[in-house]
């Protein structure tokens, strides 16, 4: 299913999402989307593969006030997924976003992402989870308290937000630049074993960013991570 014309002007931003049965999260996290745009006045898509084929409708209800569209593609696996969710969209920045996770109630940090995709024309992509640096004074893990050894991002962008560099990131979100990640080959596919989750394909992708002359970024979004039945459900 689907809604929004292809002629219409890019959106600032599309969502790209790989999703299996998490029915509790579908209302809450299209809402937060939709209202991005009629609530903040951000132009968005949003963009679902629903690989279990289990919320079509449910997702349709709930993002009925944006244009989106509802891909039933199952056993695609969560890398092939995103590659493909990415090459559909129409905005130069894509959220590639978690089933498990909720999006904060206000889009600033989307906000700060086109901001920083301004500033930073190489920056092809920003994570928004835990990102990690070998080598030099920084070497370590930063960004969410996610676990031990995670500290706080030390440095700002240009309005004061915490951002910095990093060697590469965790997934969860990420926030892509469309025409470098399509550059660059997109996330890499021999990541995606049969039955296993996309292990590793993160931090692959941003050590590819740096050896093609690109740069990966860190800031903190605000998520609520790991929500609803992640261990009986969700993406692999």
């Amino acid at each position: 299913g689907g809604s929004g014309g292809r002629g219409d002007p890019a959106p600032d931003v599309s969502f790209a999402m790989q999703y299996f049965r998490r029915p509790a999260l579908v209302k809450k996290i299209g809402e937060i989307l939709a209202s991005y745009h009629t609530k903040h006045g951000l132009s968005v898509e949003v963009l679902i593969n629903d690989d279990s084929a289990s919320e079509v409708h449910e997702w349709g209800e709930a993002l009925a006030g944006v244009p989106h569209y509802v891909v039933v593609q199952g056993n695609v696996h969560e890398i092939r997924g995103y590659n493909r969710l990415a090459m559909m969209s129409r905005a130069e920045l894509v959220a590639v976003i978690q089933d498990d996770d909720l999006p904060p109630a206000v889009p600033d940090w989307l906000r700060q992402a086109r901001d920083l995709q301004q500033e930073h024309p190489r920056l092809g992509l920003i994570a928004g989870m835990v990102g990690q640096i070998q080598g030099g004074p920084d070497t370590g893990r930063w960004g969410k308290a996610r676990g031990r050894h995670v500290r706080q991002i030390p440095y700002s962008d240009s309005k004061g937000r915490p951002f910095m560099f990093v060697s590469w990131a965790n997934i969860g979100p990420f926030l892509l630049r469309r025409s470098i990640f399509l550059a660059s080959g997109m996330f890499h596919q021999s990541f995606s074993c049969r039955g296993d989750p996309g292990i590793g394909f993160d931090y692959e992708y941003g050590i590819r960013l740096w050896r093609r002359k690109y740069e990966v970024g860190l800031t903190i979004m605000q998520f609520r991570y790991h929500q609803g039945s992640s261990r009986s459900s969700g993406t692999r």
